[in-house]
């Protein structure tokens, strides 16, 4: 990612935040209507899974320009899915709910350009997590 997405994606943060419960109820809502099936996935009380969701979005904005030191973490927050039942083929619907979520909480200021940049991390924290499921192979001598 460029360093002018990476601003741009803070830039539309500052915009998102007052809005982050209304987004996270957006994007379960989504979610679920598009796959009902996942539904059965939380187990926890939704209140505090968006919480969840809305602190672990503000800290991967916070740290962009590091966001190789969220790796392992990233990395554990994917087994910790996989565990759960999440598979892999529910990424992308994951990320597509998610972009409208953010995009109805952001409003005017939602571009495609926004949008891809928006995207673009997504698809990396997903790789990062769905690498985080992956055997770990044995260390070599």
């Amino acid at each position: 990612m460029t360093t002018a997405s990476l601003e741009r994606i803070r830039n539309s943060f500052e915009l998102l935040a007052p809005r982050i419960a209304s987004m996270t109820v957006t994007f379960y809502d989504t979610l679920f209507e598009g796959r009902p099936d996942v539904r059965a996935l939380f187990k926890v009380n939704m209140d505090i899974q968006r919480q969840h969701l809305a602190a672990a979005l503000a800290l991967i904005v916070r740290n962009l320009a590091m966001l190789d030191a969220l790796q392992e973490p990233i990395r554990q927050l994917g087994r910790d899915h996989a565990r759960v039942g999440v598979r892999p083929e529910h990424y992308p619907m994951v990320r597509d709910a998610m972009l409208h979520a953010i995009g109805e909480a952001i409003g005017p200021a939602w571009t495609a350009e926004l949008a891809a940049d928006w995207r673009a991390l997504l698809e990396e924290i997903s790789a990062v997590m769905l690498s985080g499921t992956l055997p770990k192979l044995p260390e070599r001598p």
